[in-house]
């Protein structure tokens, strides 16, 4: 688990560090993106069954990382993603943000919201 924990922190600083400009704007190359949504998988299912009280399906290929930010202290970040959300086996969902605090490889869930799309209950 330390060496999984591990391996996110330098994946994390080496995206940081390692974007390339799109059309004025610095996007994380696919790699790294998925690299980084794959270590981060566990924990938006855990913070998605917290948010609805029961397990939403949603596929990793159509998560969007929005934003990695830097916080003031050594390995600490904070990384906001989108994902659709099926709501039901007919395939409706919505979109929903939620955003994660990381913090020398602790992983916690500070913000989820339900963007557009059916309600959730």
């Amino acid at each position: 688990m330390k060496k999984t924990v591990m391996y996110f922190i330098l994946i994390v600083t080496l995206i940081v560090f390692s974007t390339a400009t799109i059309n004025g704007e610095e996007r994380i190359a696919s790699e790294e993106e998925g690299l980084i949504l794959a270590l981060l998988e566990p924990h938006m299912m855990e913070a998605m069954h917290h948010y609805y009280g029961r397990m939403r399906q949603f596929d990793l290929a159509d998560v969007t990382i929005l934003e990695i930010e830097k916080r003031d202290c050594s390995f600490c970040y904070d990384v906001t993603v989108e994902l659709a959300v099926n709501h039901s086996n007919e395939n409706k969902g919505g979109v929903d943000q939620m955003t994660f605090a990381i913090n020398k490889g602790k992983v916690v869930p500070t913000h989820y919201e339900h963007k557009k799309g059916i309600s959730p209950s």
